[in-house]
């Protein structure tokens, strides 16, 4: 048996054997109260669609759907305040 050394996010339980994968997760990690992410952005709407399992999503800033689906390359992120929508 070997010993293995795990890294985990400050902010989930998320964990990864590499320390770069666990350090550009808490970039966007949705528990992180400085990441930016998608369903963190006040622009961001979503629905989740039962029948295919997944998330749609729309930025109102761009008036449909965004492509990147990355808040850290987006010009028009903005912090949403946690209190103004239940996760």
């Amino acid at each position: 048996m070997k010993e293995v050394t795990r890294y985990k996010c400050d902010h989930c339980k998320k964990l990864a054997a590499r320390k770069s994968t666990i350090e550009k997760h808490e970039l966007i990690c949705v528990c992180n109260p400085e990441g930016e992410n998608c369903f963190t952005c006040k622009h961001m709407t979503a629905d989740y669609e039962m029948n295919r399992g997944e998330f749609d999503h729309e930025c109102d800033k761009l008036g449909g759907e965004c492509k990147k689906f990355r808040a850290l390359e987006c010009g028009n992120y903005e912090r949403l305040n946690p209190f103004n929508r239940a996760l």
